[in-house]
Protein backbone atom coordinates (compact mmCIF):
# COMPACT_ATOMS: atom_id res chain seq x y z
CA UNK A 1 0.00 0.00 0.00
CA UNK A 2 3.14 2.71 0.61
CA UNK A 3 3.89 2.14 -2.86
CA UNK A 4 0.68 2.63 -4.35
CA UNK A 5 -0.01 5.68 -1.91
CA UNK A 6 2.47 8.35 -4.23
CA UNK A 7 0.48 7.40 -7.56
CA UNK A 8 -2.75 7.94 -6.08
CA UNK A 9 -1.52 11.30 -4.95
CA UNK A 10 -0.37 11.84 -8.46
CA UNK A 11 -3.29 10.81 -10.06
CA UNK A 12 -5.77 12.93 -8.01
CA UNK A 13 -3.16 16.02 -8.52
CA UNK A 14 -3.84 15.31 -12.34
CA UNK A 15 -7.44 15.16 -11.93
CA UNK A 16 -7.76 18.43 -10.49
CA UNK A 17 -5.32 19.83 -13.37
CA UNK A 18 -8.16 18.88 -15.88
CA UNK A 19 -11.12 19.72 -14.06
CA UNK A 20 -9.06 23.16 -13.49
CA UNK A 21 -8.55 23.79 -16.82
CA UNK A 22 -12.24 22.42 -17.87
CA UNK A 23 -13.75 24.65 -15.70
CA UNK A 24 -12.33 27.86 -17.31
CA UNK A 25 -12.93 26.67 -20.60
CA UNK A 26 -15.62 28.27 -22.35
CA UNK A 27 -18.75 25.87 -23.05
CA UNK A 28 -20.01 27.94 -25.82
CA UNK A 29 -18.46 29.57 -28.95
CA UNK A 30 -20.31 32.67 -29.94
CA UNK A 31 -21.92 32.82 -33.55
CA UNK A 32 -20.12 34.42 -36.25
CA UNK A 33 -20.77 34.58 -39.70
CA UNK A 34 -19.45 31.57 -41.74
CA UNK A 35 -18.99 34.32 -45.31
CA UNK A 36 -16.87 37.04 -45.99
CA UNK A 37 -18.72 40.28 -45.81
CA UNK A 38 -19.51 41.40 -49.20
CA UNK A 39 -18.92 45.62 -50.11
CA UNK A 40 -22.19 47.39 -51.16
CA UNK A 41 -21.25 48.64 -54.08
CA UNK A 42 -22.96 46.79 -57.41
CA UNK A 43 -22.03 48.81 -60.49
CA UNK A 44 -20.55 47.22 -63.26
CA UNK A 45 -17.28 48.90 -64.97
CA UNK A 46 -16.85 46.76 -67.94
CA UNK A 47 -20.39 44.68 -68.41
CA UNK A 48 -20.20 41.16 -69.58
CA UNK A 49 -19.20 40.13 -72.58
CA UNK A 50 -19.27 37.05 -74.00
CA UNK A 51 -16.65 35.06 -76.94
CA UNK A 52 -15.99 31.59 -78.43
CA UNK A 53 -12.88 30.84 -77.85
CA UNK A 54 -12.94 26.97 -79.39
CA UNK A 55 -15.05 23.78 -79.51
CA UNK A 56 -17.84 24.01 -76.84
CA UNK A 57 -15.57 26.77 -75.13
CA UNK A 58 -17.04 30.08 -74.17
CA UNK A 59 -15.29 32.90 -72.42
CA UNK A 60 -16.82 35.36 -69.95
CA UNK A 61 -15.45 38.79 -68.66
CA UNK A 62 -16.38 41.31 -66.74
CA UNK A 63 -15.32 43.72 -64.19
CA UNK A 64 -16.69 45.34 -61.33
CA UNK A 65 -16.17 48.76 -58.65
CA UNK A 66 -15.99 46.97 -55.90
CA UNK A 67 -15.89 43.21 -53.78
CA UNK A 68 -19.75 42.20 -54.07
CA UNK A 69 -20.95 39.07 -54.60
CA UNK A 70 -21.27 37.84 -58.31
CA UNK A 71 -23.73 35.22 -59.64
CA UNK A 72 -23.39 34.27 -62.96
CA UNK A 73 -25.64 31.37 -64.85
CA UNK A 74 -26.08 30.24 -68.19
CA UNK A 75 -30.11 30.88 -69.27
CA UNK A 76 -32.71 29.53 -71.49
CA UNK A 77 -35.23 32.44 -71.27
CA UNK A 78 -37.82 29.93 -73.64
CA UNK A 79 -38.61 27.96 -70.14
CA UNK A 80 -40.39 29.77 -67.54
CA UNK A 81 -40.93 27.86 -64.60
CA UNK A 82 -41.30 30.11 -62.23
CA UNK A 83 -43.28 32.29 -63.68
CA UNK A 84 -40.99 35.59 -63.59
CA UNK A 85 -39.97 35.74 -66.81
CA UNK A 86 -36.52 35.50 -65.97
CA UNK A 87 -36.04 32.12 -67.89
CA UNK A 88 -34.16 28.70 -66.80
CA UNK A 89 -31.38 28.21 -65.59
CA UNK A 90 -29.89 25.45 -67.30
CA UNK A 91 -25.87 26.40 -65.39
CA UNK A 92 -24.88 27.80 -62.13
CA UNK A 93 -21.32 28.31 -62.95
CA UNK A 94 -20.31 30.70 -60.02
CA UNK A 95 -21.78 32.49 -56.93
CA UNK A 96 -19.34 34.45 -54.31
CA UNK A 97 -17.64 37.33 -52.93
CA UNK A 98 -14.88 38.27 -54.71
CA UNK A 99 -11.75 39.67 -53.18
CA UNK A 100 -8.93 37.31 -50.89
CA UNK A 101 -11.68 34.80 -50.57
CA UNK A 102 -13.43 34.20 -53.63
CA UNK A 103 -14.35 30.97 -55.02
CA UNK A 104 -13.95 29.13 -57.92
CA UNK A 105 -14.10 30.02 -60.99
CA UNK A 106 -13.72 33.63 -59.81
CA UNK A 107 -9.88 35.09 -59.82
CA UNK A 108 -8.92 36.20 -56.12
CA UNK A 109 -7.98 39.69 -55.15
CA UNK A 110 -9.91 41.17 -58.71
CA UNK A 111 -12.05 42.81 -60.15
CA UNK A 112 -12.23 41.65 -63.43
CA UNK A 113 -12.98 38.38 -63.87
CA UNK A 114 -12.69 35.91 -66.81
CA UNK A 115 -15.05 32.19 -66.55
CA UNK A 116 -15.68 29.74 -68.93
CA UNK A 117 -18.53 27.97 -69.64
CA UNK A 118 -17.59 24.08 -71.65
CA UNK A 119 -20.81 23.71 -73.00
CA UNK A 120 -22.80 21.69 -70.28
CA UNK A 121 -25.52 21.57 -68.37
CA UNK A 122 -25.26 21.19 -64.47
CA UNK A 123 -26.24 17.81 -65.15
CA UNK A 124 -23.18 17.21 -67.51
CA UNK A 125 -25.03 16.81 -70.49
CA UNK A 126 -24.24 19.49 -73.77
CA UNK A 127 -26.75 22.07 -74.67
CA UNK A 128 -28.28 21.26 -78.09
CA UNK A 129 -28.89 25.06 -79.01
CA UNK A 130 -26.11 26.82 -76.91
CA UNK A 131 -26.69 29.75 -79.13
CA UNK A 132 -29.94 30.23 -78.16
CA UNK A 133 -29.37 30.59 -74.56
CA UNK A 134 -27.61 33.82 -72.37
CA UNK A 135 -25.25 34.80 -69.73
CA UNK A 136 -26.69 36.17 -66.97
CA UNK A 137 -24.08 38.07 -64.29
CA UNK A 138 -26.02 38.76 -60.99
CA UNK A 139 -24.01 42.00 -58.60
CA UNK A 140 -25.95 41.49 -55.04
CA UNK A 141 -27.65 38.71 -53.86
CA UNK A 142 -31.31 39.75 -51.90
CA UNK A 143 -33.48 36.80 -51.39
CA UNK A 144 -37.26 37.15 -51.19
CA UNK A 145 -39.63 34.77 -49.96
CA UNK A 146 -41.67 33.28 -52.67
CA UNK A 147 -44.01 30.48 -51.47
CA UNK A 148 -44.15 27.19 -49.36
CA UNK A 149 -43.75 24.07 -50.93
CA UNK A 150 -46.36 21.68 -50.36
CA UNK A 151 -49.63 21.95 -47.83
CA UNK A 152 -49.89 24.84 -45.88
CA UNK A 153 -53.28 24.13 -44.10
CA UNK A 154 -52.78 22.92 -40.21
CA UNK A 155 -55.69 20.15 -41.49
CA UNK A 156 -53.16 18.79 -43.97
CA UNK A 157 -52.12 16.46 -41.37
CA UNK A 158 -48.47 14.63 -41.88
CA UNK A 159 -48.46 10.70 -42.62
CA UNK A 160 -51.75 9.63 -40.94
CA UNK A 161 -53.76 9.98 -37.81
CA UNK A 162 -52.70 7.83 -34.75
CA UNK A 163 -55.79 9.12 -32.10
CA UNK A 164 -58.43 11.63 -31.57
CA UNK A 165 -60.07 12.99 -28.13
CA UNK A 166 -62.32 15.70 -27.27
CA UNK A 167 -63.01 17.55 -24.59
CA UNK A 168 -65.28 20.79 -23.90
CA UNK A 169 -62.39 22.96 -24.90
CA UNK A 170 -61.26 21.36 -28.06
CA UNK A 171 -60.47 18.48 -30.29
CA UNK A 172 -56.48 16.84 -30.05
CA UNK A 173 -55.46 15.09 -32.66
CA UNK A 174 -52.18 12.90 -32.78
CA UNK A 175 -50.64 12.47 -36.40
CA UNK A 176 -47.17 11.12 -37.58
CA UNK A 177 -44.88 10.73 -40.81
CA UNK A 178 -44.45 6.92 -42.00
CA UNK A 179 -41.67 4.83 -40.20
CA UNK A 180 -39.86 6.32 -37.46
CA UNK A 181 -41.00 10.15 -37.44
CA UNK A 182 -42.13 12.17 -34.62
CA UNK A 183 -45.75 12.52 -33.23
CA UNK A 184 -47.46 15.92 -33.68
CA UNK A 185 -50.31 17.10 -31.57
CA UNK A 186 -52.81 19.94 -32.87
CA UNK A 187 -55.98 21.02 -31.43
CA UNK A 188 -59.16 22.44 -32.77
CA UNK A 189 -62.29 23.45 -31.81
CA UNK A 190 -65.42 22.20 -32.37
CA UNK A 191 -66.22 23.84 -35.59
CA UNK A 192 -62.88 22.17 -36.99
CA UNK A 193 -61.52 25.44 -36.57
CA UNK A 194 -57.51 25.50 -36.03
CA UNK A 195 -56.67 26.62 -33.00
CA UNK A 196 -52.64 25.97 -31.80
CA UNK A 197 -49.96 22.91 -32.62
CA UNK A 198 -49.49 21.48 -28.64
CA UNK A 199 -46.63 19.26 -29.80
CA UNK A 200 -43.56 19.60 -30.50
CA UNK A 201 -43.78 22.14 -27.30
CA UNK A 202 -43.58 25.23 -28.21
CA UNK A 203 -40.58 27.58 -28.10
CA UNK A 204 -42.51 30.36 -26.03
CA UNK A 205 -42.75 28.02 -23.29
CA UNK A 206 -40.05 28.81 -20.52
CA UNK A 207 -38.05 25.73 -19.10
CA UNK A 208 -40.68 25.63 -16.09
CA UNK A 209 -43.70 24.81 -18.09
CA UNK A 210 -41.38 21.35 -19.38
CA UNK A 211 -40.96 19.26 -16.85
CA UNK A 212 -38.70 16.09 -17.73
CA UNK A 213 -37.61 17.69 -20.91
CA UNK A 214 -34.05 18.55 -21.67
CA UNK A 215 -32.18 21.45 -22.66
CA UNK A 216 -28.77 22.59 -23.88
CA UNK A 217 -27.69 25.78 -22.77
CA UNK A 218 -25.80 27.25 -26.41
CA UNK A 219 -25.76 30.61 -24.93
CA UNK A 220 -25.49 32.04 -21.49
CA UNK A 221 -29.74 32.48 -21.15
CA UNK A 222 -31.06 30.72 -24.64
CA UNK A 223 -31.65 26.88 -24.41
CA UNK A 224 -32.54 24.92 -27.46
CA UNK A 225 -35.18 22.26 -25.99
CA UNK A 226 -33.84 18.84 -26.57
CA UNK A 227 -35.90 15.47 -25.69
CA UNK A 228 -37.13 14.02 -22.64
CA UNK A 229 -34.27 13.56 -20.20
CA UNK A 230 -35.71 9.95 -19.21
CA UNK A 231 -34.37 6.42 -20.54
CA UNK A 232 -33.32 6.56 -23.95
CA UNK A 233 -35.19 9.72 -24.55
CA UNK A 234 -32.22 12.14 -24.81
CA UNK A 235 -29.33 10.42 -25.64
CA UNK A 236 -30.39 7.95 -28.69
CA UNK A 237 -33.82 8.68 -29.78
CA UNK A 238 -34.16 12.33 -29.85
CA UNK A 239 -38.01 11.49 -30.06
CA UNK A 240 -40.12 14.34 -28.66
CA UNK A 241 -42.90 12.50 -26.88
CA UNK A 242 -41.92 9.74 -23.93
CA UNK A 243 -39.28 7.67 -24.23
CA UNK A 244 -40.82 3.96 -26.23
CA UNK A 245 -43.59 6.13 -27.66
CA UNK A 246 -42.76 7.24 -30.64
CA UNK A 247 -40.53 5.38 -33.73
CA UNK A 248 -41.68 2.24 -33.93
CA UNK A 249 -42.66 1.70 -30.16
CA UNK A 250 -46.31 2.88 -29.45
CA UNK A 251 -47.56 4.73 -31.52
CA UNK A 252 -49.78 2.23 -33.62
CA UNK A 253 -51.95 1.77 -30.17
CA UNK A 254 -52.32 5.41 -29.64
CA UNK A 255 -55.43 5.63 -27.37
CA UNK A 256 -55.86 9.11 -25.82
CA UNK A 257 -57.92 10.42 -23.22
CA UNK A 258 -58.33 13.85 -21.99
CA UNK A 259 -59.08 15.10 -18.40
CA UNK A 260 -58.39 17.22 -15.88
CA UNK A 261 -56.56 19.43 -18.00
CA UNK A 262 -54.44 16.21 -19.77
CA UNK A 263 -54.10 14.37 -22.53
CA UNK A 264 -53.14 10.43 -21.16
CA UNK A 265 -51.24 8.52 -23.82
CA UNK A 266 -50.93 4.37 -23.76
CA UNK A 267 -47.33 2.94 -25.40
CA UNK A 268 -48.17 -0.36 -27.04
CA UNK A 269 -45.51 -2.54 -25.46
CA UNK A 270 -44.49 -3.27 -28.55
CA UNK A 271 -41.17 -5.72 -28.07
CA UNK A 272 -42.38 -6.39 -24.03
CA UNK A 273 -39.85 -8.79 -23.11
CA UNK A 274 -37.59 -10.39 -20.73
CA UNK A 275 -34.02 -9.08 -20.97
CA UNK A 276 -31.97 -11.00 -18.02
CA UNK A 277 -34.20 -11.29 -15.67
CA UNK A 278 -36.35 -8.16 -16.48
CA UNK A 279 -39.26 -6.70 -18.44
CA UNK A 280 -38.87 -3.99 -21.23
CA UNK A 281 -41.09 -2.35 -22.81
CA UNK A 282 -43.85 -2.81 -20.64
CA UNK A 283 -47.11 -0.91 -21.84
CA UNK A 284 -47.36 2.22 -20.18
CA UNK A 285 -49.40 5.25 -19.71
CA UNK A 286 -48.48 9.31 -19.92
CA UNK A 287 -49.71 12.35 -19.94
CA UNK A 288 -48.92 16.03 -21.10
CA UNK A 289 -50.82 18.50 -20.53
CA UNK A 290 -53.83 20.38 -22.98
CA UNK A 291 -51.75 23.93 -22.91
CA UNK A 292 -48.69 21.94 -24.68
CA UNK A 293 -46.61 22.01 -21.03
CA UNK A 294 -44.92 18.70 -19.76
CA UNK A 295 -44.75 17.30 -16.30
CA UNK A 296 -41.23 14.72 -15.17
CA UNK A 297 -43.86 12.31 -13.73
CA UNK A 298 -46.35 12.38 -17.24
CA UNK A 299 -43.39 12.06 -19.83
CA UNK A 300 -41.68 9.33 -17.38
CA UNK A 301 -44.90 7.17 -17.29
CA UNK A 302 -46.93 4.43 -15.30
CA UNK A 303 -46.08 0.63 -15.59
CA UNK A 304 -49.87 -0.13 -17.01
CA UNK A 305 -49.63 -3.73 -16.62
CA UNK A 306 -47.60 -5.20 -14.05
CA UNK A 307 -47.52 -9.01 -13.92
CA UNK A 308 -45.25 -11.50 -14.79
CA UNK A 309 -46.70 -12.04 -18.50
CA UNK A 310 -45.44 -10.88 -21.48
CA UNK A 311 -47.81 -8.46 -22.85
CA UNK A 312 -48.13 -5.79 -25.16
CA UNK A 313 -50.99 -4.12 -27.78
CA UNK A 314 -53.19 -3.91 -25.13
CA UNK A 315 -56.84 -2.74 -26.91
CA UNK A 316 -58.63 -1.23 -23.65
CA UNK A 317 -60.74 1.96 -23.15
CA UNK A 318 -60.09 4.01 -19.86
CA UNK A 319 -62.39 6.30 -17.82
CA UNK A 320 -60.52 8.78 -15.56
CA UNK A 321 -60.82 9.34 -11.96
CA UNK A 322 -57.61 10.21 -11.27
CA UNK A 323 -54.17 9.62 -11.69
Amino acid sequence: MREIKPVAQILCFFILILQSARTEQQYYKPYTFPCVERENIFDFVEKPVVRIVGPDKYEITFSVKAYCDVTVAIIDQSKDITGWGRGFVVRHLGCGVLGPNAPEPFQKNSLKQTIYWDGKDDLGVYAQQPEKLKVRVSLGLNPVFDRFLGPTSPKALPGYVLGIAADSDGVYVFSMGYERGHVNCRKFDHEAKYIKTLWPPSAELPPEKLGGMGYIEYEPGKYAIQAPIIDWGLWREGYWMPPTFEGEYGVFQCRPAVSGGRIYLMSSGFNHREFKGQKIFPPKLYFINTDGSTEYEGLRGRIWIDSQRITSYPHIACYLTGW
